[in-house]
Parts: structure tokens; sequence; C-alpha cells
């Protein structure tokens, strides 16, 4: 007997997502924030989450705004979404970037691509606002969070790699 992909979402979930306060059933948006919760990988969630919403992994795709390969290299595993497209597949299936990060093993960032969008205006203000030596302290500031973060990264790929 064949399974839809659907009837295998079915199959695999625990009883308690099917409940809601007051005995309803969940929503599909419901489901799909509880599975960005409770999954183990990023494959794992966009599998059971394009079955949620009954869209193929390839429409699914298209509708989040990426490309049909990077979409399916992300359900085989063999790739992992940058910060921009962990965006776009976090606000696709309506759960946080960080949710999407996590599932595939990487840093997340306390800053969200939401809160970075509207950004360029207010820098441009504040840096008009700045004198010389303001500016130059603040791009100097910049600097060296980017190296802290690349070192940290660094010495975090050095203990993979030894550990």
């Amino acid at each position: 007997m064949l399974i839809s992909a659907v009837d295998w979402v079915t199959l695999e979930r625990p009883a308690s997502l099917w409940r809601k306060k007051g005995g309803e059933g969940m929503t599909v948006q419901e489901e799909i924030s509880r599975l960005a919760q409770d999954c183990h990988d990023l494959s794992e969630f966009l599998a059971k989450a394009c079955a949620l919403k009954g869209k193929g992994v390839t429409r699914a795709s298209v509708e989040a705004g990426l490309s049909r390969n990077t979409m399916n290299s992300y359900v085989e595993g063999v790739r992992r979404p940058s910060s921009a497209s962990a965006y776009r597949v976090g606000r696709y299936f309506g759960v946080p970037e960080s949710d999407i990060l996590r599932l595939a093993g990487l840093p997340t960032s306390a800053v969200r691509w939401e809160q970075v969008e509207g950004l360029g205006e207010a820098v441009r203000v504040l840096v008009s606002c700045m004198d010389e030596g303001e500016l130059r302290e603040w791009l100097q500031y910049g600097e060296m969070v980017l190296l802290r973060r690349e070192r940290r990264m660094m010495e975090e790929s050095r203990g993979e790699v030894e550990g």
C-alpha cells in the first residue's frame, strides 16, 4: 500500500499536534510552527511542512523565491541555507529565520533580516549626525565586531575539526 506525503506526515506526528485548546484541530500554520520546534533537521522540516501546505518542493521553492535546485538541495541535506535564504524559507512557512538556521545546524543571529530591511535609511541618518571623529570610531568598532566574529568562527571550525 502506498502512503501519500500527507498520510506520511500524519503517521509521523505525535497526537499532541492534533489538539488545540478546547479540543479543536490545529491550523496548518500552527502545525508548521510546531514542526519548526519538533523536527530534528531542515530536511525533515521542509518535507513535512511542504506536505502540510499541500505543495511539492518545486512549487514551494518558487513561492518562497528560491530556485528548485536550491530547495531540493536543502531537502536532500546537500546544502545549508544562507541567512538570506533562511529568511525566505522562514517567511514562506511563517516561522522565524532563526528556526530555519537552527534546523540547518547553523548559528543563529540575534538580528533578523526583517530588522535589517529598513536599516539603510536609519544608518544614513545616524552617520549624517556624526562628526568625523565619531564616524571613524563607529567604523573601527564595526571592524572590531566583524574581526571578533571571524575569530570565533575560526575557533569553532578548528574545534569541530579537532573534536
